[in-house]
């Protein structure tokens, strides 16, 4: 929400607070079953998905938002080799059937 700061005479300042809807290393849209482990990971990275969804593909960005990888999804369960990856944070972007997720994760 909003909060209004002390103003000198003549000038308003606000103050935008906003809670993130991170929870743990997952920032997800409600409702969504979508699990990523370990966290942080070495050489494979796991992210299981609650349904099935038609045209699943998921990417993988590093911070400067460069996309270092990309693979369709065909089961509930998929195991991705990140072993060539430097250590670092990532991104992972998974979209399924027009909604897109956000997942972070560490590569050690």
């Amino acid at each position: 929400g909003w909060k209004r700061l002390a103003r000198p005479a003549g000038k308003t300042y606000f103050k935008l607070y906003y809670k993130s809807k991170i929870s743990g290393t997952t920032m997800r849209h409600t409702g969504s079953g979508l699990k990523v482990f370990p966290n942080p990971a070495q050489n494979e990275l796991i992210f299981e998905q609650a349904e099935n969804y038609g045209n699943s593909y998921f990417s993988i960005c590093n911070l400067g938002g460069q996309e270092v990888m990309q693979h369709a999804v065909s089961s509930l369960k998929t195991v991705v080799d990140i072993g060539s990856l430097i250590s670092g944070m990532y991104f992972l972007n998974i979209v399924q059937d027009g909604s897109h997720e956000v997942l972070k994760f560490v590569k050690e």
